[in-house]
């Protein structure tokens, strides 16, 4: 018997085996941890976003009040001090303050940890899991392991396939847990306009909805949008919705009257207009604009409007999951069952793309490892 089970070998339940050995053994479903890890930041694994605690929580949209005992405790700096000095993995700074392995490759991150991790069970799926007394049962499809600590890690359900798909879920809902249903976070979004045509192209917009907005880099895709702008705003979309859409957030429109064609003073890439406005418009000049005209080409740009959802398949992370109002934050300790503890994903906490879940996904686990490790001094 071990004191602590980690169920879940993804980026939090290799940090918690990393604080915890030899206290812990982690259960992993899959053949290798850390299937979801490699593919974070396109493979390069973007593990941190440099800035401090108070900037860094307010990364996490409604929930960064929850957030703030965990990345107060282990923000940033720290987290990029412990993968130099502890793991051995040195850093770089992107210009909008991603932080990066300097070797560029996500395989060193999810190297260091498992080499300086504690032991990990492989190919076993937790079907299980009940409280006796002051112990734990957890149960696989093979075995059964006993423990008077449990921490779930296991993650949201964003890339399925990676074993990320919130199955555990409903073992924790019969142990008295609150799940708030998952949606897609951080992942592009597919819309009802074409936008072949403009595919590619980088710009700066602001995205609404009825939920909420966001404004930002964007990257044209043949079916909408992807990049920072788009990826932050997918979170608000749990069903096909409309949203409007400024092209030009930062400046009101003026159309020069001048004897140029429309598509020649309209400051956006020409694929681009050709999408979004008629090309009897485009191309006529600017002076012979009708008043009507002129409003079409206003709106078209500055409220462009179309339906959208979005796109489960590259959703990087998910949105519900584990209450928080269940979770002490103080400690990622469950309010329901004692000695149970939450990390990462599982829990109802998503935020801006840049480095933000990992960072959560570090802090909320040192945060829990703390205080199972007080409280096993205490019992000795």
């Amino acid at each position: 018997m071990k004191d602590v089970i980690i169920i879940g070998a993804g980026a939090s339940g290799l940090f918690a085996s990393v604080l915890l050995k030899p206290e812990a053994i982690v259960i992993e479903r899959n053949e290798r941890a850390g299937e979801k890890l490699l593919l974070t930041g396109g493979g390069k694994c973007n593990f941190t976003h440099v800035g401090n605690a108070e900037e860094t929580c307010s990364a996490y949209y409604d929930k960064k009040n929850f957030v703030k005992r965990a990345i107060y405790n282990f923000p940033p700096e720290k987290i990029i001090s412990f993968f130099e000095n502890k793991l051995h993995v040195p850093s770089c700074v992107s210009e909008n303050g991603k932080v990066f392995p300097s070797s560029g490759k996500s395989s060193t991150v999810l190297s260091a940890l498992l080499d300086n991790a504690g032991q990990t069970i492989y190919s076993e799926k937790v079907v299980d899991i009940t409280k006796k007394d002051d112990f734990f049962i957890v149960r696989t499809e093979k075995n059964s392991y006993t423990s008077r600590y449990v921490i779930v890690a296991a993650g949201g359900n964003s890339f399925p396939k990676t074993g990320s798909d919130g199955s555990i879920c409903s073992l924790l809902k019969k142990l008295g847990h609150t799940i708030i249903p998952f949606s897609p976070a951080l992942s592009r979004i597919k819309t009802n306009t074409d936008f072949s045509a403009a595919s590619g192209i980088t710009i700066n917009l602001a995205i609404k909805g009825k939920e909420g907005s966001c404004k930002g880099s964007a990257v044209i895709t043949p079916s909408g949008f992807g990049g920072p702008a788009a990826e932050n705003f997918s979170r608000y979309l749990k069903q096909k919705e409309e949203i409007t859409v400024d092209f030009l957030p930062d400046e009101e429109l003026e159309i020069n009257r001048c004897a140029k064609e429309v598509r020649n003073v309209l400051p956006l890439p020409t694929s681009l207009l050709s999408v979004l406005i008629e090309k009897r418009i485009l191309e006529k000049k600017s002076a012979e604009l009708t008043k009507e005209e002129e409003r079409k080409i206003i709106s078209s740009l500055k409220s462009f409007k179309t339906s959208a959802s979005a796109d489960e398949k590259s959703a990087m992370s998910s949105r519900g999951g584990v209450s928080t109002k269940e979770i002490d934050s103080k400690s990622m300790h469950s309010r329901i069952v004692e000695n149970l503890y939450f990390t990462g994903e599982i829990m109802d906490v998503d935020a801006f793309c840049g480095g933000y879940s990992l960072t959560f996904a570090f802090s909320s686990a040192a945060l829990a490892c703390q205080d199972i490790e007080k409280r096993l001094s205490q019992e000795k």
